[in-house]
């Protein structure tokens, strides 16, 4: 259930809004504080407006 009209609920849907492997998004989640959080079980949740200004740290500082 979305929270907010910027909720991203579920993993696959974080995944495509981050144009992102599942894989490469547990791996962004330990190494470099992608955010993201697994809430319940499999259940899964992030924001598009935290996912935008991650990227925009990251590239920022050089890294994609």
């Amino acid at each position: 259930m979305k929270t907010s009209p910027t909720a991203l609920v579920g993993l696959k849907e974080i995944c495509a809004y981050a144009r992102m492997s599942t894989p490469r998004v547990k791996i962004a989640i330990q190494e470099y504080g992608f955010p993201a959080r697994q809430i319940i079980g499999t259940e899964w949740q992030s924001d598009m407006q935290l996912v935008d200004e991650w990227r925009r740290e990251r590239i920022g500082r050089g890294a994609a």
